[in-house]
This record gives C-alpha cells, sequence and structure tokens, in this order.
C-alpha cells in the first residue's frame, strides 16, 4: 500500500510540475521547443518551430537574401540584424530546409532574391515577399520561398504554406 501512494505521490508531483512549467512560459510556450512528435502513418510534426524551404525552381544558383524578424509586426523585416547567411547560394533544382523556433519567426522576407547568371548580369528577384506568423502561417508550418523564373517571365519569389499559394 505505501508503495502504491509513493507512486501517486511521484506522478502527482510531475503533473505538478508540467502544470507549472506550462504557466511559467506562457500560453504560446514560446520558451519551450517541442519536436519529434510521431504522426499515424509515419513522419513526425514539430509544433514549436516553424520550417522554412528556399526552393530553386531556375536554371541559376540564387542567393535569397533570407531575413528572418522575431516580431511579426515590423515593418523593417530587412534589417541587417535578421539577416540569415546561408554557405552558399541554392543549386538549380536544390530544396534547402532551416528551422526556427516560433519566438525567433515572427516575420521572414525574402528581399529581391539574386539569380546568379554567370557571365552577365545578375537578376533580382521582382518582388520581396514578407510573411507574417498569425497572418500568413503558424508555429509548426512550412513556410516555402519558390524561386521561378519561366521563359518569357520576369524572375520572381512565390511563397506557399504547407503547400498552398499565399503571395506572389
Amino acid at each position: 500500500m505505501l508503495r502504491k501512494r509513493s507512486r501517486m505521490v511521484r506522478a502527482s508531483l510531475a503533473l505538478t510540475a508540467a502544470a507549472v512549467l506550462a504557466g511559467v512560459l506562457g500560453g504560446n510556450c514560446t520558451g519551450l521547443t517541442v519536436t519529434g512528435i510521431p504522426l499515424p502513418g509515419g513522419g513526425t510534426i514539430d509544433i514549436n518551430t516553424v520550417t522554412v524551404e528556399l526552393v530553386n525552381m531556375t536554371a541559376y544558383p540564387v542567393e535569397p537574401r533570407l531575413f528572418v524578424d522575431p516580431e511579426d509586426d515590423s515593418w523593417d523585416v530587412d534589417d541587417g540584424a535578421n539577416r540569415v547567411f546561408l554557405d552558399a547560394p541554392i543549386r538549380p533544382g536544390e530544396l534547402v530546409r532551416l528551422t526556427f523556433t516560433c519566438a525567433r519567426a515572427g516575420a521572414i522576407e525574402t528581399d529581391h532574391a539574386v539569380m546568379l547568371i554567370p557571365f552577365h548580369e545578375d537578376e533580382e528577384s521582382d518582388n520581396d515577399p514578407i510573411v507574417r506568423r498569425h497572418d500568413d502561417f503558424n508555429c509548426g508550418d512550412v513556410v516555402s520561398f519558390i524561386f521561378i523564373d519561366e521563359p518569357g517571365e520576369d524572375f520572381y519569389t512565390r511563397v506557399e504554406v504547407n503547400g498552398r499559394f499565399v503571395k506572389d
């Protein structure tokens, strides 16, 4: 009987500690990153992170000029302090995935990505799309910046969230 009671006390303490932790962190739990929750049928979901995909659908390497601002209402997303540098430009057909905590990803922008054309002047994207947490995406989402240069069209950046078109 004593052994059962001590197990119940430990379980109660663990549940109390979890409730206190959730209360201290607040309702959005931005200080806690929960990753790798298994999904039925395979795969995992990361609920307190945002995945950013950079997809190069052009024939040339692309420098995405990616900026990530913790504030979702900032108009100065492309401030130098928010710049995310990649090791190398994104090769044609390449997909690069980056993961940010929700606390870090309030607004995400590609500021006129640059298509690097050998022996020719580099070409800037016609647009500089910005997406904002709670308006365009939420924690756990996949935000895709797709760099497109179709024959006869201008070079531009399309944004999708979880595979759904958001903006060009």
